[in-house]
């Protein structure tokens, strides 16, 4: 779902090593499915960046120079 979306917006796309990890055992079964989750969240992060970065470009061209301040903020929070 989310490989496609960054492959169709021309993005980096995270290493899937989580494919390539033996499922074995439940101790295995369980590294490999948090790390399915990591790269899940990975691509999602790159994906609202991505959006957030056209929606930030929407506002300036559209002359909304507070609006793209603050999405721009939102850019540079550690969190976001």
């Amino acid at each position: 779902m989310f490989y496609d979306e960054l492959v169709g917006f021309k993005l980096p796309v995270p290493q899937q090593l989580a494919s390539q990890m033996p499922r074995d055992t439940i101790n295995e079964l369980c590294k490999a499915l948090n790390r399915i989750r990591e790269e899940n969240n990975r691509m999602k992060i790159r994906l609202n960046r991505y959006r957030t970065q056209v929606e930030i470009r929407e506002s300036v061209e559209g002359g909304w120079y507070e609006h793209a301040q603050f999405m721009q903020s939102l850019l540079a929070d550690p969190i976001y």
